[in-house]
């Protein structure tokens, strides 16, 4: 403006639009500007926090001049300015799940192993794996729990949890034949996630009756798989595996 103005404070705020609302969430601390005469300005850093609950998504960073209208201003509609700003997640997934043996009885306990993997670029709480045993690849509200669920622990942007061998008990109404153990991550939705849609993974097992043993093989590659993570066309690159015979049978 053409006047001088006394000292005054540029407070931010989070907003899910481009406007500044009640709906909007301060972020402390305003920062102090102080008296500009006519044509001036005055720039500086403020360091505000992310609220941890904030959900993942597209955000405004709001800027509001003269927070509290401290000073008199010839136009008190024009204080804001506004930035884009995306606010990264956690992002659990199953990367990998089998079942030790490939096979189980109605009745009986099985193995499973499985890795819950935080993808995302934030930090997650802790969590629980659950299982279910399933007559589909798809989880719904037909599928079978599969008690107890598996605790994962808090994990870091990038950070995974690994369990070998956890035990549950396949039902003794469970269907014969072809089945499907599905891990579900952070079930019950106690982490906000940058992807809520990808928590699943699913493994085939053949269920038989009670009492039987057949001595079947199942063979599978191992977690172990290493390839370069990079090649160029034409290039020859060296792949390395173990192929495992986890079966009762030979293969």
């Amino acid at each position: 403006g053409k006047g001088d103005a006394g000292a005054s404070q540029t407070c931010f705020y989070l907003s899910t639009d481009t406007t500044l609302d009640v709906a909007d969430t301060f972020l402390p601390p305003c920062r102090p500007v102080p008296a500009l005469v006519a044509f001036t300005g005055n720039s500086g850093k403020t360091l505000v926090t992310i609220p941890l609950n904030t959900p993942p998504g597209t955000y405004y960073i709001i800027a509001n001049a003269d927070d509290g209208n401290a000073v008199l201003e010839s136009n008190e509609g024009n204080n804001e300015k506004n930035k884009l700003i995306y606010i990264k997640g956690p992002d659990l997934v199953v990367t990998s799940l089998r079942t030790t043996p490939g096979f189980a009885a109605r009745g009986a306990p099985i193995a499973i192993s499985d890795t819950t993997w935080n993808q995302g670029k934030g930090d997650a709480g802790a969590s629980q794996t659950c299982f279910y045993l399933s007559t589909d690849t798809t989880l719904d509200v037909a599928d079978t729990f599969l008690p107890p669920c598996r605790p994962v622990p808090a994990l870091v942007a990038g950070a995974y949890d690994t369990n070998n061998r956890f035990l549950v008990i396949i039902p003794a109404a469970a269907r014969i034949g072809k089945n499907y153990i599905i891990a579900n991550a952070d079930v019950g939705n106690a982490v906000l996630e940058s992807n809520e849609g990808n928590n699943e993974r699913w493994k085939e097992v053949i269920i038989v009756g009670s009492g039987v043993v057949p001595l079947l093989p199942d063979l599978v590659v191992t977690d172990d798989l290493t390839a370069p993570t990079s090649a160029a066309r034409g290039e020859t690159i060296s792949v390395e595996d173990t192929t495992w015979n986890q079966g009762k049978g030979d293969a």
